[in-house]
């Protein structure tokens, strides 16, 4: 039978997929009881904490979370050290929604008294603290003042929860001259999905599709208006004949994903015509690419056995391997890893790889993930060593390979980081890609450009396009190693970041192209 891991109960539909185990039982000793410890709560979107009576309904977002109960309340010398297991590992016993990033873990709630404890998630005490009874009475608001003369624009006086209705997609500071923007709904699959095409000028915009749960719309706009742009860099600068496009599906890919959501979602991609041609992202398997084949011929990294170059991970793991070999070039004279502390932040169907292939050159590597089986998994298989503290950037090493979401570098992690060597397979890794790409070369951080060596997955699923081999594939994927010390060449012989190097390359590809 299944049964939820942590409440020993009967798996029911909203039991996630990682909780779910199989147990066996006495005949007289079989579980009756079915799961109810998934309960979905309000919280505040803007603070990340459970709503109150004051959080505007604009503001209020539903939530699933854990609950896990203690059936010994009272017996401290029992409780106490699970207690504090949980609030230590808490953040790693599920994907389940992220609340718990926001609330102290000595926050304890207690329902209906102290017989039920709730220890995972400290979902009650501490409660929205930006919405309260002074702003629902003095609503913030806000004044656009014209720069030029100083008066006040159009439309005057607006609250702050309307801003995002004033020019949220041209105005949207990740908007840069993208050529199409397409929303897609369904209600009946329930689905939510933004396609972005950047640009077309070398060819049709290729890109993947992730699925995530984002805390707004507004945050998955900008996702894929940056991913999109980014991969017009990526195609360009890897010399394919291919635009930039991505799409984001807004849910849950655990609980949400479902095989007529993406045939839906496959409906769509075709209804542009080829314009835009889909591959496998975050939250995707080959398999949801093949459920897209089933409806549109505008989708790459389909199974081996359909026709397709299959999953696009190993190749494109593969190039970030040589790009980080690259940069370990140029920063220590050898590309040799061995003895080299690397540190894996991230480690799915790319980062696992990463591991890999670092762990065989000799490298003594460190791993970091949101998901403790995911840790224990690939630490048992090569022996990295794990690392639970998401807070890595203060740790000690040579290579900080960023292979989970971008923006890793920002103003509160650049000035910790002490790697010699950045080389990761995330997209988007600089926040800030003047500012911070100038700060990492200030101090002396080789930075390999995340649009250059990650991009041995769309040379991969552009043999599918391009109908040539595995041969060919790998060679293209190896050529990474060259242009990255081109691109470093480049940015001392001019003086500028090892991103403006690899940017001006590409966009110069890209306008060399335009009719």
């Amino acid at each position: 039978m299944e049964v939820n891991k942590f409440s020993g109960k009967l798996a029911t539909k909203k039991t996630p997929q990682e909780l779910i185990v199989d147990a066996y039982f006495a005949k007289d000793q079989v579980q009756t009881e079915y799961d109810n410890s998934i309960i979905t709560i309000e919280i505040d979107k803007i603070s990340g904490r459970p709503a109150t009576e004051f959080t505007p309904q604009f503001a209020r977002i539903e939530k699933q979370v854990l609950r896990l109960s203690s059936i010994r309340p009272n017996a401290p010398s029992w409780q106490n050290p699970v207690t504090s297991w949980l609030e230590a590992h808490a953040k790693f016993l599920t994907s389940l929604g992220t609340i718990w990033d926001q609330i102290e873990a000595s926050e304890i709630i207690e329902e209906d008294g102290p017989e039920n404890l709730d220890l995972a998630f400290r979902i009650a005490r501490l409660k929205d603290d930006v919405h309260n009874e002074f702003t629902q009475k003095n609503p913030p608001i806000l004044q656009i003042i014209s720069p030029r003369n100083r008066g006040v624009i159009s439309p005057g006086i607006i609250e702050v929860k309307d801003l995002a209705k004033i020019n949220p997609v041209f105005g949207n500071l990740a908007f840069d001259n993208h050529e199409q923007i397409v929303f897609c709904n369904d209600k009946e699959t329930g689905l939510k999905a933004i396609i972005g095409i950047h640009n077309t000028n070398l060819g049709p915009a290729l890109g993947g599709t992730r699925m995530r749960v984002y805390n707004n719309e507004a945050e998955a706009l900008r996702d894929v208006l940056r991913l999109s742009r980014g991969m017009s860099y990526k195609a360009a600068i890897t010399g394919l004949k291919l635009g930039g496009g991505k799409a984001v599906i807004i849910g849950d890919a655990k609980t949400q994903k479902t095989d007529a959501l993406m045939r839906k979602f496959g409906e769509f991609v075709h209804s542009l015509g080829g314009k835009y041609i889909t591959a496998e992202d975050m939250g995707m398997e080959t398999r949801d690419m093949d459920i897209v084949r089933e409806v549109t011929p505008y989708v790459t990294g389909i199974s081996e056995s359909l026709g397709g170059a299959g999953n696009p991970s190993p190749i494109t793991a593969y190039g970030v391997f040589m790009g980080m070999k690259a940069a370990a070039k140029y920063k220590f004279g050898t590309d040799n890893l061995a003895g080299k502390k690397v540190l894996v932040q991230g480690i799915g169907h790319v980062g696992e790889v990463i591991v890999e292939m670092a762990t065989k050159e000799g490298a003594e590597v460190i791993i970091s993930d949101i998901s403790i089986e995911r840790l224990e998994f690939v630490s048992n298989k090569y022996g990295a060593k794990i690392h639970h503290d998401l807070d890595i950037y203060d740790l000690d090493m040579d290579i900080y390979a960023p292979c989970a979401l971008g923006a890793t570098i920002n103003d509160n992690t650049i000035d910790r980081i002490r790697a010699k060597v950045i080389a990761g397979a995330a997209n988007n890794q600089l926040l800030d890609e003047i500012k911070h790409g100038r700060i990492l070369k200030e101090k002396g951080i080789a930075y390999a450009p995340d649009f250059l060596i990650n991009a041995g997955g769309i040379i991969n699923v552009y043999a599918e396009i391009g109908k040539y081999g595995k041969e060919q594939i790998i060679h293209q994927t190896e050529n990474i190693y060259n242009t990255t010390l081109d691109i470093f060449k480049l940015s001392d012989e001019k003086q500028i970041t090892t991103y403006q190097a690899a940017f001006d390359i590409a966009q110069a590809r890209i306008d060399a192209r335009k009719i």
